[in-house]
């Protein structure tokens, strides 16, 4: 027979932590889902609402640029349509609300139904380029979804906002604390 021996809860902590609160257990809430969504309609969304504005709009700002210039390769309805390219279009989706917008104002076939699958000669020269720049902001995309999703990241955001609350070291010019710890004694 084994016997358990029972650790000391303040075994190999200081004794700092040892006081500090314990997180409570994380739960789905109607804010997390909704934060969770709207991160996949637009890119950057459920960071802006965590507080984190500035990872947000680099974010937005990259994975929608990578979006719309993957269309504006393209002077045709060819980046996004689900009927022309129904794999692609899944991958781009992970855009959200940019895909579908996308795939309602080009998202009619301009090919007919016969000709879907015979190769043209008149296809845009940056087809591939479009269609992948597309596909790859929409599974980047997804990865910031699932960043969202995290809990770690509620937590993490949690206490960020509560260190901005209280006025943390961080905050301070330089990283210092107050100014007064910031002053130098004179070496007289």
């Amino acid at each position: 027979m084994s016997k358990s021996r029972k650790a000391s809860p303040a075994r190999g902590r200081s004794a700092a932590s040892a006081t500090e609160p314990v997180e409570k257990p994380f739960s789905l809430s109607y804010q997390y889902l909704c934060t969770g969504i709207l991160s996949w309609l637009l890119p950057g969304a459920g960071h802006w609402l965590l507080g984190y504005r500035v990872r947000a709009t680099v974010i937005c700002v990259s994975l929608l640029g990578a979006f719309w210039t993957g269309e504006s390769l393209l002077a045709d309805n060819l980046a996004v349509t689900r009927e022309v390219h129904p794999v692609f279009f899944c991958l781009q989706a992970g855009n959200g609300f940019s895909a579908f917008l996308a795939d309602g104002l080009w998202g009619d076939a301009i090919h007919q139904e016969e000709n879907t699958r015979k190769i043209h000669d008149d296809l845009p020269v940056n087809l591939n380029l479009g269609i992948l720049l597309c596909s790859v902001s929409g599974l980047l995309n997804l990865l910031v979804v699932l960043h969202v999703f995290d809990p770690r990241t509620w937590r993490e955001a949690t206490r960020d906002a509560e260190a901005d609350t209280h006025g943390s070291v961080a905050d301070q010019p330089d990283g210092a604390g107050p100014t007064e710890s910031r002053q130098t004694e004179d070496p007289e």
